[in-house]
């Protein structure tokens, strides 16, 4: 698979609520989902029809603990909700803002090939 699939097979967006949305809805879809600064609300878990599939979509959660456009607190209770629907997950939360740093941008680059380019995802 080349770079420009496997990006476009992914959902990374400043808009992670739809993101979330997405993904966790239709995994099948995704090799896997990365979030930036966004988070996932409670009332949108009980409204999707979430499957098993999920377990096995490899998601990338980043945030800035600075971030005063969306709270670290709402990203760190998106992963509690994550993990507890079994979702592959790797957490990374970086001395930020509501922003995109070259150091958060090398993991980012450095988890997708991983993740997806290794993975033949």
């Amino acid at each position: 698979m080349s770079a420009s699939s496997a990006i476009r097979s992914i959902r990374k967006n400043w808009s992670g609520v739809m993101a979330y949305s997405l993904a966790l809805a239709n995994p099948q879809r995704f090799a896997a989902v990365a979030v930036l600064s966004s988070w996932l609300p409670t009332e949108l878990v009980s409204q999707l029809t979430i499957g098993e599939a999920v377990h096995s979509l490899p998601t990338l959660v980043q945030h800035g603990s600075q971030d005063s456009v969306i709270e670290v607190a709402r990203a760190r209770d998106s992963v509690e909700r994550l993990r507890e629907l079994r979702v592959p997950l790797t957490y990374r939360e970086y001395d930020m803002g509501h922003e995109i740093t070259p150091g958060s941008l090398s993991e980012l680059s450095a988890w997708l090939e991983e993740t997806v380019m290794e993975a033949g995802g």
